[in-house]
């Protein structure tokens, strides 16, 4: 259960900053 939480949550995480036009991830100038 609580794996599968973590995955989950991971998996929002990574949506949530693929989806982002401003990537605080992608410095770029």
């Amino acid at each position: 259960m609580l794996l599968t939480l973590a995955i989950v949550l991971a998996y929002l995480v990574l949506a949530a900053l693929l989806l982002t036009p401003a990537n605080p991830l992608r410095k770029e100038p």
